[in-house]
């Protein structure tokens, strides 16, 4: 029979393979003034290409609405961290101490140092 190799654990993608680039993705950028009863949104960002045409309004309005009910419940000088439900993504949010609030809507597979990292410098 053939001979048999061992296998061996295959090593995590690092950020310059190509292949780590295209499966990370950020849907969401969105900077809040903060606000414990409701938040108001001061600039937003979104990339939805990869999602159906007649799907990227309702769910462009899902990420916002919940960005913002997310960085309402974040106390100020904290940074949290929720699963958005149907598998959409985690949502990352911070208030820093002038009452600025921050939230990203990324993937699975983005790395949660680069989103804080990317909310602290929004």
């Amino acid at each position: 029979g053939a001979p048999h190799r061992a296998l061996t654990p295959r090593p995590p993608l690092s950020f310059r393979d190509p292949r780590a680039l295209r499966a990370m993705k950020l849907l969401s950028l969105l900077i809040y003034k903060h606000n414990e009863d409701n938040s108001v949104e001061l600039l937003g960002c979104t990339e939805l290409s990869s999602f159906n045409f007649f799907q990227r309004g309702p769910i462009k309005e899902h990420i916002r609405f919940h960005s913002r009910l997310c960085v309402s419940r974040t106390a100020v000088g904290q940074k949290n961290i929720i699963e958005f439900d149907q598998g959409l993504g985690k949502c990352h949010t911070w208030v820093n101490g002038q009452g600025i609030g921050a939230a990203c809507l990324v993937d699975a597979e983005y790395p949660m140092r680069v989103a804080l990292t990317l909310l602290s410098e929004a």
